[in-house]
């Protein structure tokens, strides 16, 4: 009897788990429970995930866009079948929820001006599930708890009374199932709910949205929302690998704008990168790599052009190399170079052959490059680039989507910034600046954006940087990490955030020989020599020779 009791006891301690909220199987502490970018930003509390924008104030410090009422967050629910509602309590990101066989949970990451939030599903089972899942909030956008709501062609859009900033909600891939706006105190009854009336609502206001899906025994699902707050009319090209691999960040910036696209760090075995086509076809070539353009006027995904890529005889042939960094400086339009011709008489012992590569004016350029101030003024310098009769210099205050051009040089390597905006600089506020060359009027080159704090400001600039080697000798498919110190300015201040831009930023003289990552690992490709550089925020740069034999 005793021990029927104990069983029963036993039993009772079980199930009771099981209907904890947030009790599952799975654990979570790899998962990342914040994230950001110089746009947005996420984390989380016991009510649910948090979604916030960002802005620059006037005296240069970053304050959050807030999206959820007392950023109480986005409670989710979950319905399996006829079975009641489950509610994620004690949230937390990749914390398992379970519902009569069904395990969900959440995770989210940045990807240009958005937050990408994720819902996982997992059918334990042996017969297919009908499952309803969303989520829900008392929405506001900045402090502006009555701004108005209303449908976009696919999600949700919440725009301030000021009209400055604006909150976005679209699915990612494929659309809702349902989508609500009302009452900020009816959103949790109306997350399965469509709302019929499609007229704006002025008042205090939630929102609310959800996919009802069928999963297959045994089957996973996945299902995404992009959220988003900012400035209004910001918009982002967003590129797509195509079949390719590896990530790389959106271009995010004011239409109207000239922007050049970000240089290409997708890879495909056996295929070599094109351009990019604006068609999910991938055939034609819109827009080179690295190509400048107007900024859209609506969000915009390029996708990659590949082609296959026709090996010689010789397998030892250095193999062109794609780099997977962080944002490469690259000439824009790079004159072409003949291919090596192949050896007409059998070798013996064939060897690997380096080709000489193309004049990279924007590394020439970036070597000499340096933004700092001096009082209420910003000196820029950089490296000349051989043969150009041109240089305009473009700058803005850090945090601004915009830049405008505030200076032409036709000779010599520096300029002074006085004014931004017709108005005299702020010392308390970070300027970015970036310097485009030109010969005949064509670009040949271009910096990276460089960032510096004024004297002011309580962060301060690096003053040297280095690293702790001069030269490797690799060889091909062998890699090595960077080791790098930075010496600041000021050493009672600490350095930028990283939303100005990376703490430190790479490029690769020749990427046929050795291509470099965005943390600063370098792999070798193929035989040859080259340079791998490292920048600091404000332009201080240091170099580090590779051979690769």
């Amino acid at each position: 009897m005793k021990m029927k009791r104990l069983l029963g006891v036993l039993l009772t301690i079980v199930l009771m788990l099981d209907l904890l909220p947030g009790m599952g199987f799975t654990a979570y502490a790899d998962v990342p429970q914040e994230g950001s970018n110089k746009y947005v930003g996420y984390r989380h509390d016991d009510n649910g995930f948090i979604v916030y924008g960002k802005r620059e104030k006037d005296d240069g410090t970053i304050e959050e866009i807030q999206t959820t009422f007392g950023n109480y967050g986005y409670k989710t629910v979950m319905k399996v079948g006829e079975s009641g509602s489950r509610s994620f309590d004690t949230f937390a990101y990749g914390k398992e929820y379970i519902s009569n066989d069904v395990k969900a949970s959440v995770t989210a990451r940045v990807r240009g001006k958005g937050v990408l939030v994720t819902y996982t599903l997992f059918n334990d089972s042996d017969e297919l599930k009908k499952v309803n899942i969303g989520s829900y909030a008392d929405t506001q956008i900045y402090n502006d708890d009555k701004a108005p709501c209303s449908f976009t062609e696919n999600g949700i859009k919440m725009t301030s009374v000021d009209g400055t900033l604006e909150f976005q909600l679209i699915p990612g891939g494929g659309n809702f199932t349902t989508r609500w706006y009302g009452k900020f105190y009816d959103a949790d009854d109306n997350v399965f709910n469509d709302r019929t009336d499609p007229s704006t609502y002025t008042d205090d206001s939630g929102i609310a949205w959800s996919w009802t899906i069928d999963i297959p025994a045994r089957a996973t699902i996945t299902k995404t929302a992009e959220l988003s707050a900012g400035q209004v009319g910001t918009k982002q090209i967003i590129y797509d690998a195509n079949g390719g691999t590896g990530e790389m960040d959106p271009t995010v910036d004011i239409p109207a704008e000239s922007i050049k696209l970000n240089k290409n760090t997708f890879t495909k075995d056996d295929y070599v990168f094109q351009g990019w086509d604006t068609n999910s076809a991938g055939t034609t070539v819109v827009y080179a790599d690295e190509a400048t353009l107007t900024m859209p006027d609506t969000d915009t995904t390029l996708y990659a052009v590949w082609k296959e890529n026709t090996k010689p005889d010789s397998d030892t042939q250095p193999k062109p190399g794609t780099n997977e960094g962080d944002k490469q400086v690259q000439p824009q339009p790079q004159p072409e170079t003949k291919e090596t011709e192949q050896q007409t008489q059998p070798q013996t012992e064939p060897q690997a052959t380096a080709v000489e590569a193309p004049v990279n004016y924007s590394l020439l350029m970036n070597s000499g490059l340096n933004v700092s101030w001096k009082g209420s003024k910003v000196k820029v310098k950089w490296g000349l680039a051989p043969g150009a009769d041109a240089y305009e210099v473009y700058a803005a205050y850090c945090g601004s989507s915009s830049y405008e051009k505030v200076l032409t040089v036709q000779a010599g390597n520096q300029a002074v910034i006085t004014k931004l905006g017709g108005k005299k600089l702020n010392p308390k506020k970070s300027v970015k600046a970036y310097v485009v060359a030109y010969k005949n009027g064509t670009p040949i080159g271009q910096t990276i954006d460089a960032h510096s704090v004024g004297g002011k400001n309580k962060a301060t600039n690096v003053k040297k940087i280095r690293t702790s080697k001069k030269a490797y000798t690799l060889t091909p498919g062998k890699s090595v990490k960077l080791k790098v110190k930075t010496t600041k300015a000021n050493s009672k201040k600490k350095l930028p955030a990283a939303y100005h831009c990376a703490s430190l930023r790479y490029a690769s003289s020749d990427e046929r020989v050795a291509i470099v990552t965005k943390k600063g690992r370098i792999k070798a490709v193929g035989a040859g020599t080259c340079d791998i550089w490292v920048y600091a925020q404000n332009g201080r740069s240091c170099r580090v020779t590779v051979v690769v034999k």
